[in-house]
C-alpha cells in the first residue's frame, strides 16, 4: 500500500497539540479517503482528536487546508 506524503503548512499544524502532530500527519498519510474517491479538486475531511481536518489529495501528495476545532461547527 502507498501512503501520501502529507504537506501540512506551519500555521495550521501549530492548531494541533503537539503530542498528536504526528500522529495526525500519519492517518493523513494513509490516505483515510473512501476507495472510490480519486478527484484532485474535492476537500476531504476527517475528525481527529476534537478537531476537524480538510485536505485536498494530487498525485500522491496530501495538502492540508484547514483544521479547526469541532466545537467550532455551529
Amino acid at each position: 500500500m502507498h501512503k501520501l506524503d502529507v504537506v501540512f503548512p506551519g500555521d495550521l499544524i501549530k492548531k494541533i497539540p503537539e503530542n498528536k502532530r504526528l500522529a495526525l500527519i500519519n492517518c493523513i498519510a494513509e490516505d483515510p479517503r473512501p476507495a472510490y474517491q480519486n478527484d484532485d479538486e474535492r476537500v476531504y475531511g476527517m475528525s481527529f482528536a476534537g478537531f476537524e481536518i480538510k485536505f485536498k489529495v494530487s498525485g500522491n501528495k496530501a495538502i492540508v487546508h484547514d483544521v479547526y476545532k469541532s466545537a467550532d461547527i455551529i
